[in-house]
């Protein structure tokens, strides 16, 4: 059983490093835009700045490296929160939703 799993696990591993090689995306902006959907498509709060460097154990600097290029495409937008101007969300844009969903239909299920 475990071998069956391991095959999956490094197929899986092989396609997502092409799409992402393909789609010059990286794990750090794939992340930020699935949890951003899913959060958006469900009503939930959205991330901000801060919950994203502890979420993914990376520098302000190095969040900033990743999100600016996201924004730049048009796929997110940073949102001032109502309660805390000092605090910035991230809102996935319909480009962004639209971009993000493609990539996830084009993975493999099996």
């Amino acid at each position: 059983m475990l071998d069956k799993k391991l095959v999956l696990a490094n197929k899986g591993s092989k396609y997502i490093h092409k799409l992402f090689k393909r789609e010059s995306i990286g794990m750090g902006e794939f992340l930020i835009l699935t949890e951003t959907a899913v959060r958006k498509n469900q009503n939930i709060e959205l991330p901000n700045v801060k919950w994203l460097q502890t979420e993914l154990q990376v520098s302000f600097t190095k969040i900033k490296a990743i999100l600016d290029p996201l924004e730049k495409k048009g796929f997110i937008i940073k949102i001032i929160d109502d309660n805390d101007h000092r605090v910035k969300k991230i809102d996935i844009t319909k480009v962004g939703f639209s971009y993000i969903s493609r990539l996830i239909e084009n993975l493999p299920s099996e």
